[in-house]
């Protein structure tokens, strides 16, 4: 009877514990990218428009991880479309959203990259059918990786109705200050 006491306390004191280490395993903050030849393809996943390669997304916020059976992990599908190229879909998992992507797309002959200042130019002319996250900029590093963890999720609880616009736009300008 001592020794079912003992395992008592021990499993009380180990438990929350154990918990707490299982509540992180779907908290990381790691980001990859997802690029393809050409560039300037949509990205979608889950059947959401996210952006356009080159794109850094957030593979948990993108893919939210679930249980499968006995397995916490993150499944989904990720297509790539562009104009003249055959539309581009694969199965995604944790294996392969642990590290970046490139996609050769199978284009007809006439179809080329668009460069990136002419890209910047079309942007600023046309108004964006969606907001995507920001694209990959590797001169930053790690600071502005943190900074746009901080931008997707501020977007994900404005788009989610958990925060007002004034309240959006002010944490927003606070965050960009931080530049």
């Amino acid at each position: 009877m001592l020794y079912i006491k003992k395992i008592s306390k021990l499993l009380l004191l180990v438990t929350p514990l154990f918990l707490g280490a299982c509540a992180g395993l779907g908290s990381s903050s790691y980001t990859i990218r997802i690029s393809s030849t050409p560039s300037d393809a949509v990205v979608i996943a889950n059947g959401t428009e996210v952006g356009k390669t080159p794109l850094v997304i957030s593979p948990d916020q993108t893919f939210p991880p679930h249980w499968q059976g006995m397995a916490y992990q993150a499944t989904g599908t990720l297509a790539l479309k562009k104009p003249g190229c055959k539309d581009y879909y694969k199965t995604v998992n944790d294996g392969v959203l642990s590290k970046d992507i490139h996609i050769n797309l199978e284009c007809s002959g006439e179809v080329t990259a668009t460069p990136a200042a002419e890209s910047d130019r079309t942007a600023e002319k046309a108004a964006p059918k969606y907001e995507a996250p920001i694209p990959a900029d590797p001169s930053h590093g790690k600071a502005t990786t943190a900074i746009e963890q901080r931008l997707l999720e501020l977007q994900r609880l404005y788009k989610k109705g958990l925060i007002t616009e004034q309240e959006y736009q002010a944490t927003k300008k606070r965050i960009l200050n931080e530049l």
